[in-house]
This record gives structure tokens, sequence and C-alpha cells, in this order.
């Protein structure tokens, strides 16, 4: 067991700073634990509870999410980044995520359901599958996103950043031939 998966499971719920890697966090319980100013490094996140937990500037690297409820953290300051990460089948509902960027990232039938997502930042994300259901996403970064769609009707939209031919999914319940 490597020195920093033994001290993430001895009970020990503040971490400052620390860098973990290579980690296998499969069903972990990090419950009421504290996380600021952390970078996850090609660690596996299957199916962990985080219920609780407070993440401030918190960055996952080349990391792999599937079935995490980030809906269940702390609502307090909550600060995440990820940069090359695969993240399937996540919630993050009714979070306060204005400090949240993904880069160059994949975010696939994830849910952000009465979100705000405020100037977040999308660059080179792949959504496919991810849901926007009354969420505020005005002036959050779609340039370089693909494969996202949600109704315009059920999110506030206004200053979001789009990019062609993106931009266009949006007219695809329309039936418009588009040339």
């Amino acid at each position: 067991m490597t020195k920093s998966l033994t001290k993430l499971l001895s009970g020990e719920k503040n971490f400052e700073g620390e860098t973990f890697e290579n980690l296998d966090l499969d069903l972990t319980q990090l419950l009421d634990h504290n996380f600021e100013d952390c970078v996850f490094i090609n660690c596996k996140f299957n199916n962990v509870n985080f219920h609780g937990t407070k993440m401030q500037n918190v960055r996952f690297e080349a990391c792999k999410i599937t079935g995490v409820d980030f809906s269940i953290l702390s609502k307090f300051l909550i600060e995440m980044h990820f940069e090359e990460t695969v993240l399937e089948v996540c919630t993050f509902s009714n979070q306060k995520l204005q400090d949240l960027s993904f880069q160059n990232s994949s975010l696939k039938e994830c849910d952000f359901t009465s979100c705000n997502l405020q100037k977040v930042h999308l660059g080179d994300t792949d959504l496919k599958g991810t849901t926007f259901i009354d969420c505020d996403l005005r002036q959050t970064d779609f340039k370089t996103a693909q494969n996202y769609f949600f109704d315009l009707n059920q999110n506030k939209v206004k200053g979001a950043k789009f990019s062609q031919p993106e931009v266009l999914t949006f007219l695809s319940p329309y039936g418009l031939k588009i040339s």
C-alpha cells in the first residue's frame, strides 16, 4: 500500500497541499473529509462516497471517475478542476459550481440538474449524453466543447460562449435542413 493511500485511509480527515498518485479508490468511503489545494493524478474513483466532503482548489489530472455523486459534497466553497479526466455517470445536481473547470476531459452521461455553472470553462471537453436542466450557464464557455445538447428554454444561457458547428445542435429539434 502506498504512503498516500495509507494516509488517506488511516482515518485522517484533513488534507492540505497533498498529491495523491496512482490510487485505485473503488467503493471507498471518504466521508466528511477536507481536501484543500490537493491534486489527484492518475487515480480511479469508482462509486466513491464523498458525503459531506469539502473540495477547495482540488485538481484531478488523468483520472477515471465513474458513478460518483458529487451532489453530496459539502456545499461550502466547492472548487474543482478536471484535466484529461474521464467522468462517467456522475451526478453534480443542486450544486453551486462556479469554480469548476474541465480541460481535455470527457463527461459521459453526467447530470448537472439545477446547478449554478456560471463562468465554467469546458475546454476541449466531450459532453456526450450529459444533462443540463434548470442550470445557470450564463457566461459558461462551450466554445471548444463537443457533443453537448440541452434545451435553451430550460437553462439560463445569457452570455454563454459557443462556436460553430456545435452550436447548430440547438436547431436539431426543429427539423431544419441547414446547408
